[in-house]
């Protein structure tokens, strides 16, 4: 398990959304996309030869 299904998990241990729960199937479906976003991160900060990802190259990521 990475950080960031740890994350999820831990943020969504009541799987509750304002109110609204989330099945476990919905939050494996939030994680792959969030591991997804993270990934497509990393290979554009690392294209940039940088070691950080910025808040710029997740806009670049979310925002085509």
């Amino acid at each position: 398990m990475n950080k960031t299904q740890m994350l999820l998990k831990a943020a969504a241990v009541r799987r509750d959304l304002d109110g609204v729960q989330m099945s476990p199937e919905a939050l494996r479906i939030l994680e792959r996309h969030v591991q997804g976003i993270l990934l497509e991160a990393k290979e554009q900060t690392l294209a940039d030869r940088r070691r950080r990802i910025d808040g710029v190259t997740m806009r670049r990521v979310l925002i085509p």
